[in-house]
């Protein structure tokens, strides 16, 4: 009797970002990225939130939150409540929905092969002085709608699972993230591009802004290093 084993590389190319861990596991194991942590970006004017993201193929639940900001009063306005505006997949509809405050929701779709095998690029607009927010996705534009959040508000940007309190979310679709940028008046001031190979922390290549992660799956070492596929008894050799 002979034993035998395969080995697979699980990347078939080079790439960067991070992989979440989602409902293949129990909550306490998924994925959360906070790039603000209790130092949320206060805004001035008009902000933008791009990132890339796609979907982990073979699973079979997607539900869930992509990414939930959530917009905080100002010094000046502490009485007033916060905001969260969310991107949330539907698996039951095969969409996603564009949520600011769960008074308003926007649908919009990605074709299921692009959603598995390229990268999707969203940017999400703030014009806080018009206290409007506009989506983008893959170039073309989704969904604008009012918000509450004024040109004092700061906000918190959450990927995946998050326990800040008020905003829990357990819920996220088995994904990928890179390229996370955030721009203020036009100009980038924070770049997390993801391409960390280990750790619980995601670097601010334009800052000393540093986010952080729980469960972190970094994908560069998913095409370095090589995983058993199976093993396998056979008669003779």
């Amino acid at each position: 009797m002979t034993t035998c084993c395969m080995m697979i590389n699980t990347g078939t190319g080079q790439s960067h970002g991070l992989q979440f861990s989602s409902h293949e596991v129990v909550p306490e194991k998924r994925t959360a990225l906070d790039l603000t942590g209790n130092s949320p970006f206060c805004l001035q004017s008009k902000m933008e939130l791009s990132f890339e993201f796609n979907f982990r193929p073979g699973f079979e639940t997607y539900f869930g939150y992509i990414v939930r900001i959530i917009a905080v009063p100002g010094q000046t306005e502490k009485n007033r409540q916060k905001e969260n505006i969310d991107i949330v997949y539907n698996q039951r509809l095969r969409n996603f929905n564009f949520v600011v405050d769960e008074n308003s929701s926007n649908v919009f779709d990605i074709d299921s092969l692009s959603l598995h095998t390229k990268w999707n690029r969203i940017k999400i607009r703030f014009h806080l002085e018009k206290q409007q927010v506009a989506l983008e996705v893959n170039g073309k534009i989704a969904a604008s709608t009012k918000m509450r959040a004024n040109k004092n508000a700061c906000v918190k940007l959450l990927f995946g699972i998050n326990s800040e309190e008020g905003f829990q979310t357990v819920d996220l679709p088995p994904m990928q993230i890179r390229n996370i940028r955030v721009s203020e008046n036009n100009k980038m001031t924070h770049s997390f591009p993801l391409s960390e190979t280990q750790g619980e922390s995601a670097k601010d290549s334009l800052g000393d802004v540093s986010g952080t992660v729980r469960n972190p799956q970094w994908i560069i070492p998913l095409h370095q290093n090589w995983k058993s596929a199976a093993s396998i008894v056979t008669k003779g050799t």
